[in-house]
C-alpha cells in the first residue's frame, strides 16, 4: 500500500518499518512509531491542517514515483544486463 499511495500522489503517514523509513525519509510522508497512537493522531492532523507540508509530500512522492514506474526500473535492469554481458569472463 505505500508504493500505491506514493504512486498515486498521496501524503502517507506510515510505521517505522525499514522500507517506509527509505523511502519517505526525504519528506514523501510522516513516520510514526509502532502502537503509537498519539503520534499517529498527530501526524494525521498535521496533513489535515499542513496544506504546505502536504504540498512538500506531494512534490516529493511525485519525485519518487517517476522513478519507480516500470518503465524506468526496466531500462535499469537491462543496462545492468548489458553491463555485466559485456564484461569478460572470469577465469576459473
Amino acid at each position: 500500500m505505500l508504493v500505491e499511495a506514493l504512486a498515486a500522489h498521496k501524503p502517507v503517514i506510515a510505521t517505522t518499518f525499514p522500507h517506509a523509513v527509505e523511502v519517505l525519509s526525504d519528506g514523501a510522508g510522516l513516520l510514526v512509531p509502532h502502537h503509537d497512537a498519539q503520534a499517529i493522531g498527530t501526524a494525521l492532523k498535521r496533513v489535515l491542517t499542513e496544506p504546505d507540508l502536504v504540498g512538500g509530500m506531494h512534490h516529493q512522492a511525485t519525485r519518487i514515483s517517476q522513478n519507480s514506474r516500470w518503465i524506468v526500473v526496466a531500462e535499469r535492469y537491462r543496462t545492468l544486463a548489458v553491463t555485466l554481458l559485456s564484461r569478460a569472463p572470469v577465469p576459473l
